[in-house]
């Protein structure tokens, strides 16, 4: 409507109602998009969580990746064991039942630099799992095949408050990207023809064993992992082991055996402080996401007004 008024001869205008204008830095949005950008903004804080649990994090065996099997006092074998990886001791002098057995794509290491080195690099890593917080803590003489099927997700760090057993069957199911880590206290028993398997894409060197004294594996079954034990390591006969056996204090065992890191230049398993260049990419991602979505959700409060 228009209203004219004579005023010294002139017709002033006025229009109502009068145009609001509109506002010049923050627009209205729709409901899509702020859904979208409080998506974006959980969803980034969600991933910087991710990025930055030290139980996604990496433990790294330093030199010791390129060993298979490693003790302290003496490491003996019986019968035609296959190692794949170097075979190391250190301070103790005496590894015998190489041949029958054979180790391939490694050598001997008995009280050289490289043994004294992955040692050290095995002490570290096993001070490391230890240092991990635990997601579940279990009592002792826990059956951990009991705990079968474990998502490597869910739980990424299994404590026992002392000795272990699998009796039977164990699945760990994981995505490429999780890691396991078993702490135990004291002793670890795996029964005769025990199997472990993986499913969901993970890889044996995603699995990590902590144990606080002695490593028994059964005859004739199927262990997953790396066993990093404060005390000794027996592979019983026929047992195979789809990882490593580093003894810190002990002797290693063997008897016709398959020891068979996944692969010996590569271990994505358990914590360190430090994340690697792939977790940094995910890191600041995750924060750039999380700061776009709060800057946007802003933006929107301001536009309410």
């Amino acid at each position: 409507m228009t209203i004219c008024l004579l005023h010294t001869g002139h017709p002033l205008h006025f229009e109502f109602p009068l145009p609001t204008p509109a506002p010049e830095r923050y627009p209205m949005e729709s409901p899509m998009h702020s859904k979208t950008r409080s998506f974006l903004a959980t969803l980034g804080a969600a991933f910087l969580f991710l990025a930055s649990n030290p139980a996604t994090a990496q433990i790294s065996l330093g030199t010791a990746q390129a060993f298979a099997v490693h003790g302290a006092s003496t490491i003996t074998n019986t019968g035609p064991t296959v190692v794949n990886g170097n075979v190391g001791l250190t301070p103790g002098s005496s590894i015998t039942g190489f041949p029958p057995g054979a180790i391939v794509n490694g050598a001997m290491q008995i009280n050289n630099s490289a043994a004294v080195q992955a040692k050290t690099d095995i002490n570290s890593a096993f001070t490391a799992i230890n240092a991990l917080p635990c997601s579940v803590t279990f009592g002792a003489g826990q059956d951990i095949s009991l705990l079968s099927p474990i998502n490597a997700a869910v739980t990424p760090v299994l404590c026992f408050t002392s000795s272990a057993l699998m009796t039977g069957p164990v699945v760990i199911n994981g995505a490429p990207g999780n890691t396991i880590v078993f702490k135990i206290g004291s002793t670890l028993t795996v029964s005769n023809n025990a199997v472990t398997t993986l499913a969901g894409g993970m890889s044996c060197d995603q699995v990590l064993w902590g144990v606080g004294s002695s490593a028994t594996i059964g005859t004739n079954s199927s262990f997953v992992g790396d066993i990093l034990a404060l005390a000794s390591i027996t592979l019983n006969t026929g047992a195979s082991a789809a990882g490593r056996a580093f003894a810190l204090n002990g002797a290693v065992t063997l008897d016709t055996n398959v020891v068979n890191p996944c692969a010996l230049s590569f271990l994505a398993a358990g914590v360190s402080g430090i994340p690697t260049l792939s977790e940094w990419g995910l890191i600041i991602l995750s924060a750039l996401m999380m700061l776009f979505g709060l800057r946007m959700a802003r933006r929107r409060g301001h536009g309410a007004v």
